[in-house]
């Protein structure tokens, strides 16, 4: 005996009377809205009116939490209270003094407190979140740190540069040059050659070294230059070296008798400046 689909609870078929039905209640809830906003394609996947007030909350809820840019032609003041909007809701503190990073150790007496609190205040201008400001930061300190260890690598290679060329005379070259420095430009001027960097480069080290050598012969440095060897520490060092004859000095095949030999030269000028 045939059965009727819809009697054992199947689904009916399509293009059935019951298909047909169903199809008419899902569409009832339309009956009084204009034709053209009741055959809207947003509406095809509401089937009552129960639906359509879910949608309309759930829409209602994703509008408040969406970003409105300002209209062209909003005054300056809207434009402002607009784009601070957006900032707040991609995470902007609610001042810059709400800002709190975190600062390597190592590098936080690079960064004094002034340049941080003026970095607060341009990254809150710029609308900047904690987490996008500590990115700038962190990008920030990895650059200063890299230049600070190259500086640090082209001082030791400097240093031992000039102390094979001067040997025992480094600390007074070297005590000379700064003093030459002081008394031409003052210690502002040592200052910005230490902290910049250019006072590491080795021609600019022994033009102020002679410069002060001059200034010392013709007396115009007064007080006692800083790295110099006093000339009866040099004096014993000479005598010490002359007697010693198994010293580099007295061997012409020895690996380090240039270096000897400029060691004495050295040690003649700092025992001898008048010569």
């Amino acid at each position: 005996m045939a059965t009727d689909p819809e009697a054992q609870g199947n689904p009916p078929v399509e293009g059935s009377e019951g298909a047909k039905g169903n199809q008419g209640d899902a569409e009832a809830w339309k009956k009084g809205l204009d034709p053209t906003i009741a055959k809207d394609p947003s509406l095809a996947g509401i089937k009552d009116v129960g639906s359509l007030a879910k949608s309309y909350v759930e829409g209602q809820k994703m509008i408040g939490g969406s970003l409105r840019l300002p209209k062209p032609d909003a005054k300056p003041e809207d434009v402002d209270r607009a784009w601070g909007d957006i900032y707040t809701k991609l995470g902007r503190p609610e001042s810059a003094e709400k800002y709190e990073f975190k600062i390597a150790k190592e590098m936080e007496k690079f960064l004094p407190e002034a340049d941080v609190k003026a970095f607060k205040s341009a990254a809150f201008k710029a609308g900047l979140s904690t987490k996008q400001a500590q990115a700038v930061l962190d990008h920030y300190s990895g650059v200063l740190g890299a230049n600070l260890a190259q500086m640090q690598d082209i001082r030791k290679t400097t240093e031992e540069q000039l102390r094979g060329e001067w040997g025992a005379a480094f600390d007074r070259n070297v005590g000379l040059a700064a003093r030459a420095v002081i008394e031409s430009g003052g210690k502002d001027l040592l200052t910005f050659l230490d902290s910049s960097g250019l006072g590491n480069h080795p021609a600019l080290i022994k033009a102020f070294a002679k410069v002060g050598a001059i200034l010392a012969e013709e007396g115009y440095m007064e007080g006692d230059i800083e790295g110099s060897a006093a000339p009866t520490e040099a004096k014993d060092r000479i005598q010490g070296i002359l007697s010693d004859k198994s010293h580099a000095y007295w061997n012409p095949g020895a690996v380090n008798h240039k270096e000897a030999l400029a060691e004495m030269q050295a040690l003649y000028q700092i025992a001898y400046p008048e010569a």
